[in-house]
């Protein structure tokens, strides 16, 4: 009778600790996007701030969209003011990305991301840079799929009255929404609308301003999620010492 017992405790144990190390969840490690630059032509140097509001990362990699850039410099700047070189120097084709670039330490906070380089010459335009850092998630419920804003386009905005076209195109997949972005100066958007991969137009009630380093709200589109053949914008920015605006276009999946 005593062995029953103690064979009973043992399998209800047993049971116990498998029952607690199939819940458990264990930290989670996942990209979240730092920040976007347009590349010109020539040799460029931009910042992406990040700040401690971000949280911390173990590691960085860039993406590039519309066109190739050659990557000549890119420094970290950390929470606590020290740089960190990162050697690496590298022709990223457009679509492509870098490999994960390992920070100093463990998990560190990012103050900004400094870059030199320059896009190739062609009839793609200017290239799209975006910094991702590796961040680690703590235990705890495992949340759905995470979902990102993909940049779609960037033009530059005169102070004239301006009507341009960002094209898309299907090979980008399929949207949800789109925001948009602006630095350089402020805009005032007259009319946005979205062609979709039918040819169906959505305009999009939408006049505003838009100040230089904001983004716009999130902007639902037609459906559930829809492939995007262009979007059409008018709108002028203000004149000022600034010179022109640039204004980017992001879409959610």
């Amino acid at each position: 009778m005593m062995f029953r017992r103690l064979w009973v405790a043992a399998v209800l144990l047993s049971a116990g600790v498998f029952s607690s190390a199939a819940t458990a969840q264990p930290a989670t490690q996942q990209w979240v996007r730092l920040g976007c630059q347009t590349v010109g032509f020539h040799i460029d140097r931009d910042v992406i701030r990040v700040g401690s509001q971000s949280g911390t990362f173990r590691a960085i990699r860039l993406r590039v969209a519309n066109n190739a850039i050659h990557l000549l410099d890119l420094k970290v700047v950390y929470g606590n003011g020290a740089p960190d070189d990162i050697p690496v120097r590298a022709e990223i084709r457009a679509g492509g990305q870098t490999g994960a670039l390992d920070l100093r330490g463990r998990d560190r906070v990012i103050q900004r991301i400094e870059m030199i380089y320059r896009s190739r010459p062609s009839f793609r335009g200017n290239a799209i840079v975006c910094a991702e850092g590796l961040a680690v998630v703590a235990a705890g419920p495992r949340p759905g799929p995470e979902r990102s804003w993909v940049p779609l386009g960037c033009r530059n905005v005169g102070f004239n009255v301006d009507r341009d076209i960002i094209n898309v195109g299907g090979r980008e997949g399929k949207f949800r929404a789109i925001r948009l972005r602006v630095r350089g100066n402020d805009i005032f958007m007259y009319d946005l609308k979205v062609i979709y991969g039918n040819g169906a137009p959505d305009d999009i009630p939408v006049r505003m301003d838009l100040r230089a380093g904001t983004v716009s709200h999130a902007i639902d589109l037609k459906g559930e999620r829809r492939f995007i053949q262009r979007i059409d914008m008018i709108y002028r920015s203000r004149p000022s010492f600034r010179g022109q605006a640039e204004v980017c276009v992001d879409g959610i999946e």
